[in-house]
């Protein structure tokens, strides 16, 4: 029930050496989600802490719990099917914020954004909390499928899907950036997105070789995403002097066939 205790430790050879302590059992009056990791790859998992906080009598001021995870508080999504609710996870609270005194685990399934959402509702007393978290896919090369030859002085648009999205509430925070494993040889820039939202780089081939450069996607810190999650992937790029060149007509076939020059070389210009 609701009170005070004050245990007593005392030493079992001296009981001159002992301590006493308070313990206080209070009512919930207000409850938050304490800053952490609010972004997960789909197939893992973060715990996100909750802070409770009760109010002692003849005081205004609320104090934290220690430990609350018997408490009975509900869990659910603003947009079910994004994340899922790990029930049978223990609150490991040496791995938790000290402000904390319960967390939950949750595992990511799909891209988006969604709130999680803590309810307490016993002895008329209310409470809630939320908190916006987001899934992303893993960050990975889509285009070329395989190394790009690429001649001295040109350049080639290597596109990559996944990484974190841009923070819903803050997506001037989004950054995409490239950095080529020697910078004489090679330049790599963000270039943007394509039509399909992939992140685009492009590379420019300065030295011969063939040479690793690699892409980071990811948010800046913000007050609703402070621990923001990156994703880094890497890809090869040739670069060679060209050996032959070979021209070909920017036109409709059926232009191209009408050429009689076409015709004299047997569909050859």
């Amino acid at each position: 029930g609701l009170g005070v205790a004050r245990p007593r430790v005392t030493d079992a050879k001296n009981n001159l050496h002992f301590d006493v302590s308070t313990a206080h059992v209070l009512p919930p009056g207000s409850m938050k989600f304490v800053p952490s990791p609010v972004e997960a790859q789909m197939g893992n998992a973060i715990e996100v802490p909750l802070a409770v906080f009760g109010k002692k009598a003849g005081q205004d001021d609320l104090v934290p719990f220690a430990r609350c995870q018997r408490m009975p508080l509900r869990w659910s999504f603003s947009e079910e099917g994004i994340f899922e609710i790990d029930e049978s996870y223990e609150t490991d609270f040496s791995a938790i914020s000290k402000k904390a005194c319960v967390a939950v685990r949750i595992r990511a399934l799909q891209v988006g954004f969604t709130e999680l959402r803590a309810f307490y509702e016993t002895d008329g007393i209310q409470l809630s909390a939320k908190v916006v978290v987001a899934g992303y896919k893993p960050l990975k090369l889509v285009s070329p499928e395989e190394d790009a030859l690429v001649a001295l002085g040109s350049s080639w648009n290597y596109a990559f899907e996944g990484g974190p999205l841009p923070w819903i509430l803050d997506p001037s925070k989004f950054y995409q950036s490239g950095q080529g494993s020697k910078a004489e040889s090679v330049s790599v820039r963000a270039a943007g997105k394509d039509v399909s939202d992939n992140h685009l780089l492009r590379v420019v081939c300065q030295g011969h070789g063939q040479h690793l450069f690699s892409v980071k996607v990811g948010n800046q810190p913000s007050e609703s995403n402070m621990f923001p999650a990156s994703s880094t992937a890497s890809a090869r790029v040739t670069c060679a002097t060209p050996s032959s060149l070979e021209l070909s007509p920017d036109l409709p076939e059926e232009y191209v066939r009408s050429c009689p020059w076409y015709r004299e070389k047997s569909g050859r210009l």
